[in-house]
């Protein structure tokens, strides 16, 4: 629908792509001999898909090792995994008003020669105007400027305000060097401003399209509009229900298919969760996250209109049996890796680091190709700054089977407990078995256990899903369990950063860290909770 079209804007050396489709194209051709590049100050790095760690060196042979190779098109210094390279698409690429890293964007030689063209020729051009009787100095620089006016408007972006810019990227065809584009708003503006009836307004009186909210990008939507389009949330249009409310599937005029989250008027999800979701999610982009179209919020009706995942929830393919068989080791790995690239971006790429909070199989939705979504952000939270946050909490929410100890004993939640949460995750994606929410008298059924104890033992393939084939590689297979048991340690420390988890899932060599025991006690009777103080979800759903 081109809802940022009128927030991006170009870099250096980049146009706005043709017939109006977002993005930036170069002006000039990237080639071999290309050695000029464009410093990126305060930058938040591009998606790591298509990146190559290279190891430590000086920022001069990392530029080296770039403008060395033909299909490099971006390098950074990157902490401990010192120089790292991108080739291809640079995805989700943004810019903070402060912190970040420098990335070097490799430029066509010939932007050099043609910015030395015109610094000589400006000059010169008007010494010689300056030599002209006043008459026509005046006539001449009428026309300049009528001109310059004409260019000006053509080529700049409709963004004139002083705001902090975020860089958003579109993909380009498979041969080119990439496209980007920027996207300009004051981030300190969108985290300020609450959203609430009164302020979000009325939904939008139309068939069909929205308009943009606060937010500046999110549509909103008219209730006639969605009511037309899930036959007035008929049951037949059900997809899933939740503590939220219940998501229907929808159709809208132009043909295009939407999910839509309509928040109960009992739901456990109040409104400070559902504004929670609504402004976050909006501020979110990457492909491996659920994306939202749009919001309706009119009188009672609390709505997200989001986009429709033809294969629907991981939890539907990875418990069935019949459906299990569908996922290949390969389809497997990629739904891990998807799940992973998300994760990674919440914690630390996005320009809001978030903790999910809820991570299980029901909230891991798949398109039509079977790429994984991460969906459900209404308990999720927000940190700002670059330091590792430990929080706590009184009234720990989530789902048993997926929560870390220490958050579900001592309500303490950070990153690490996300990690615990992806460690379950694919422990359930390798084993097709939901990890079962343990007893005193029968540890054995709980799926960390077996794992560890499977491993312990050498007999690590025996976890695997019946609905597997043989054809799968063992390295593979052993060291995605391993790293899901590093996940799933007791103490946070123990487990690894996503970046971490990333680059393991990346590396063919093998991992050596130590495992310990997973924690397995029932920590929810020690504390003696009960159902209300927890807010848990006692199934995996």
């Amino acid at each position: 629908m081109g809802y940022y079209s009128s927030f991006c804007d170009c870099l250096e050396g980049f146009a706005p792509a043709p017939n109006g489709s977002l993005g930036c194209d170069r002006k000039k051709p990237l080639s071999c001999a290309s050695n000029r590049v464009l410093k990126v100050a305060n930058a938040k790095l591009p998606d790591t898909e298509n990146a190559t760690i290279r190891g430590q060196m000086s920022l001069g042979a990392c530029n080296d090792v770039c403008t060395n190779d033909c299909s490099c098109v971006a390098y950074a210094l990157v902490g401990e995994n010192g120089c790292v390279t991108w080739e291809g698409d640079l995805v989700d690429l943004r810019n903070f008003t402060e912190g970040g890293d420098d990335l070097y964007i490799r430029l066509a030689g010939s932007s050099k020669r043609s910015v030395l063209v015109w610094a000589i020729a400006v000059p010169v051009f008007l010494a010689f105007l300056l030599l002209c009787s006043l008459s026509v100095f005046m006539w001449r620089r009428k026309r300049v400027g009528k001109q310059d006016c004409r260019e000006t408007g053509s080529e700049s972006s409709s963004v004139k305000d002083d705001t902090s810019l975020l860089m958003c990227l579109s993909k380009m065809d498979k041969g080119d060097f990439g496209s980007l584009s920027t996207v300009a708003f004051d981030a300190s503006e969108l985290r300020s401003r609450s959203i609430n009836s009164e302020t979000y307004g009325p939904c939008f009186e139309g068939a069909g399209a929205g308009r943009l909210d606060i937010l500046g990008a999110l549509p909103s939507y008219d209730l006639s509009t969605i009511k037309a389009a899930t036959n007035d949330f008929s049951i037949n249009n059900k997809l899933g229900e939740g503590g939220f409310g219940v998501v229907y599937m929808g159709q809208l005029q132009d043909g295009q298919k939407i999910a839509v989250k309509k928040l109960s008027r009992h739901s456990s999800q109040g409104p400070s969760e559902f504004q929670n979701e609504l402004s976050l999610i909006s501020k979110l982009q990457h492909r491996n996250l659920l994306r939202v179209l749009g919001s309706c919020i009119q009188g009672d009706e609390r709505l997200i209109i989001l986009e429709y995942m033809e294969n629907k929830s991981l939890d539907g393919f990875i418990y069935d049996k019949t459906k299990g068989a569908l996922l290949s080791w390969q389809k497997r790995l990629d739904i891990i890796n998807g799940i992973a690239r998300g994760l990674l971006y919440l914690h630390q790429d996005s320009i809001l680091r978030v903790i999910h909070r809820d991570l299980k199989p029901s909230n891991i939705l798949l398109d039509k190709n079977m790429t994984p979504k991460i969906s459900d952000f209404g308990i999720s939270r927000i940190f700002e700054g670059d330091g590792a946050p430990m929080n706590a909490t009184t009234r720990p929410v989530g789902t048993l089977g997926y929560m870390a100890p220490e958050y579900l004993a001592d309500g303490f939640f950070s990153f690490k407990s996300d990690v615990f949460s992806f460690g379950v995750l694919v422990l359930e994606i390798l084993s097709g078995r939901r990890n079962k929410v343990f007893n005193q008298t029968d540890m054995s059924s709980n799926l960390l256990v077996q794992a560890y104890i499977l491993w312990k033992d050498g007999r690590s393939l025996e976890l695997l899903d019946d609905a597997l084939d043989c054809s799968y590689p063992t390295i593979e297979i052993l060291r995605c369990i391993r790293m899901a048991l590093l996940c799933v340690q007791e103490n946070p420390e123990d487990r690894p950063t996503m970046a971490e988890v990333v680059m393991m899932l990346a590396s063919e060599d093998q991992l050596v860290t130590p495992l310990k025991q997973p924690l397995i006690r029932s920590i929810a009777c020690e504390r003696g909770f009960t159902t209300q103080e927890m807010s848990i979800t006692m199934t995996g759903r």
